[in-house]
């Protein structure tokens, strides 16, 4: 689970989002991890994606990469290919959302890659609704828990 809280003019929302970290990459401190979101580009994140964006804000080392995982009709790759890319364009975390339901997964490793940051997984709904309501532009920041502490 991770909460989203969101700053508004009167008060803070928080909002809680069932997840999964990954059973690969470190473990999130028991104290959570603090970032704040941006949409990975492209989305699957197969390929290079772009670092994240420069505002003021935000500390460079707190950026969360929000990554969809692809149907495999479209040429899915690995849940750690996928991290690794946001890994490599400076991200410091990673959420990836399923693309077709609200069924959570433990995201498993092939093991050929060293990945140095944590990610967890989220359904369907909940990453259009981060997409749509919860990214740094919104100024809403993030703190990740382990799901299994």
């Amino acid at each position: 689970m991770f909460f989203l809280v969101k700053y508004d003019q009167y008060n803070v929302s928080v909002t809680t989002i069932d997840s999964l970290t990954a059973a690969f990459g470190p473990r999130i401190s028991d104290d959570g991890f603090t970032g704040y979101i941006a949409v990975a580009n492209p989305l699957g994140a197969c390929t290079k994606i772009d670092a994240p964006p420069r505002v003021p804000y935000v500390d460079d080392k707190k950026w969360i990469a929000l990554i969809m995982r692809t149907p495999t009709i479209y040429g899915n790759c690995s849940f750690d290919v996928k991290v690794l890319n946001a890994q490599k364009a400076g991200f410091a975390a990673v959420i990836i959302y399923n693309s077709e339901s609200d069924n959570l997964i433990k995201m498993s490793s092939t093991g050929f890659y060293n990945i140095k940051i944590p990610s967890v997984f989220v359904g369907h709904s909940s990453g259009i609704e981060i997409t749509k309501y919860y990214t740094y532009i919104n100024k809403t920041f993030v703190i990740l828990n382990n799901d299994d502490g």
